[in-house]
């Protein structure tokens, strides 16, 4: 059976197209990232987004993923993770926290796990302030400190940044209202004009503002 000219048509562009979606769907499947997950004390229970897993290398699909470890007698210890900002060469390290008496002896009964947390917690912080360095470059300047204020930052498990930016308003709130109320807004506009300087997205950016009197007049 010969094919018409429409149909020979159709098979030179529909052929290498369905094969390049066939290997697109494939790609997408079968795609992911492989990362090591470590808890400790090893006898943990460890789950990713709510199904079990086993320490050692496990694959993430592109994404954000939750761990929880759990074990008897310690509090379960959760982390959020995002492929998108994940160095492969790094470790997921799981502490329980040890907030009960039968936990703390146990600790204490095995040193040799206490030492493994400890040096898992001290690696843990390593990566996630080369992780923030490298997300957030303007923290490397921080603290940055003038005679109106003050902004350093925080991060939590996760890595999540928060910064603080601390007033430093002249005149006191109780001997001339007007003057300090523009004095803060004026000194936390300047340290909003700094972080916009350092290229700082205020408004995707969590920053938490305070009111230091302690010098104030």
């Amino acid at each position: 059976m010969s094919l018409t000219r429409r149909q020979k048509v159709f098979l030179f562009i529909g052929g290498p197209l369905a094969i390049f979606l066939v290997i697109g769907i494939y790609s997408q499947r079968h795609s992911g990232i492989w990362v090591d997950v470590e808890a400790l004390p090893s006898d943990s229970t460890i789950t990713m987004d709510g199904q079990t897993i086993k320490a050692g290398r496990t694959k993430l699909t592109p994404g954000t993923h939750t761990f929880v470890a759990t074990r008897k007698y310690f509090d379960k210890i959760s982390k959020t993770i995002a492929t998108k900002n994940l160095n492969t060469k790094q470790t997921i390290y799981l502490l329980p926290l040890p907030n009960s008496p039968e936990s703390l002896k146990y600790l204490a009964d095995h040193p040799d796990v206490q030492k493994e947390r400890e040096s898992a917690s001290s690696d843990a912080a390593a990566q996630t302030q080369q992780q923030i360095s490298t997300q957030y470059p303007y923290t490397g300047g921080l603290p940055y400190q003038t005679t109106d204020f003050l902004v350093d930052y925080s991060y939590d498990a996760n890595g999540k940044i928060t910064l603080l930016v601390t007033i430093y308003p002249i005149t006191k709130q109780t001997t001339n209202a007007d003057a300090y109320n523009s004095q803060v807004a004026q000194f936390k506009q300047e340290a909003q004009d700094y972080l916009k300087s350092q290229h700082v997205n205020l408004a995707s950016t969590t920053i938490n503002y305070s009111v230091d009197t302690s010098q104030s007049n």
